[in-house]
């Protein structure tokens, strides 16, 4: 396996787990900042070959996409940033809560939509997808590699982001003790039980939120599949250094919304509880959002 080694200028560190296709959220963080260094992971090696070559693909058409080979970021077939050597490094493996690494089946799904290909087996008239393949494919804790990392350049690492198709919380698991050393972390937590063995949302986010409660994160918002954590620890550090948890989803950051006045935590949860409760009642639910325009639910 390829040694990690960023350019001088990489101050910063940022991490993609389940990169897909086109590493939409690398190519963005890549585009942003000139001083960040990406980590990332993609198991499927049908992803890894079009993020490799640029090929065309039906993933993320409305974002920019990374390529690997050209050390190119592009939106719309335009180039868009021509990237420095050693400013990313993107694992052509999987990432499980494994103690050293293994073999595991990975079911790759057909091509109409493969981006759902997973390490959990789909329910096929769920996911209204067929399995195309079940492959063999490595994986490795996180730790592993953030255990390595230049601790001096690297003492934190601003984001991690996980989309693995129903592997989101052994991810987590596998990086040990290493999580206390990330700001953010924005992690799909339920894959809508469209894989054997998945939870209901509601155990599914519990286990998430009582997984990272115990490790001193706190959740400030959560949609029906991805939650957005901080860490507690490292809150004046983060607040000091102006770091975003800027992603595709939030490009200008999420968490700066979720405060009250007097810098007060907990509007954005204030607000999800009352989405969901009015989400009982679609008339109104509908009504506030589309008829009134009153979307207080913008960033929900």
């Amino acid at each position: 396996m390829k040694k990690i080694k960023f350019n001088k200028n990489i101050k910063r560190l940022r991490i993609d787990v389940g990169t897909a296709a086109t590493a939409p959220n690398s190519a963005f963080w890549l585009s942003k900042y000139d001083d960040v260094g990406i980590i990332g992971f993609e198991p499927s090696p049908k992803n890894f070959k079009i993020l490799t070559n640029g090929y065309k693909t039906n993933q993320y058409l409305d974002e920019s996409r990374l390529i690997i080979r050209d050390n190119i970021i592009k939106y719309k077939n335009k180039i868009k940033k021509h990237l420095d050597q050693n400013v990313f490094y993107i694992f052509n493996i999987g990432i499980d809560n494994v103690k050293k690494p293994k073999i595991k089946k990975f079911y790759s799904v057909e091509e109409k939509n493969f981006g759902c290909s997973s390490f959990n087996k789909p329910i096929e008239n769920k996911l209204n997808l067929k399995i195309d393949k079940i492959l063999n494919i490595k994986v490795c804790n996180l730790k592993s590699f953030l255990i390595k990392l230049d601790k001096t350049k690297f003492k934190y690492i601003e984001f991690l982001k996980t989309d693995t198709q129903g592997n989101d919380l052994k991810v987590l698991k596998s990086c040990g003790k290493e999580i206390n050393r990330i700001c953010f972390i924005q992690t799909e937590y339920w894959a809508n039980q469209e894989y054997f063995g998945d939870l209901s949302r509601k155990e599914a986010l519990n286990n998430t939120i009582n997984f990272m409660k115990n490790r001193n994160f706190h959740c400030y918002y959560y949609t029906d599949v991805d939650a957005f954590f901080y860490n507690k620890s490292l809150k004046s550090y983060f607040l000091k250094n102006k770091i975003l948890d800027d992603c595709i989803d939030f490009k200008n950051g999420l968490y700066h919304l979720s405060k009250w006045p007097f810098n007060i935590d907990g509007k954005l949860m204030f607000l999800v509880g009352i989405k969901f409760i009015l989400r009982k009642n679609k008339f109104i639910y509908n009504f506030i959002k589309y008829k009134l325009k009153l979307n207080v639910f913008k960033a929900l």
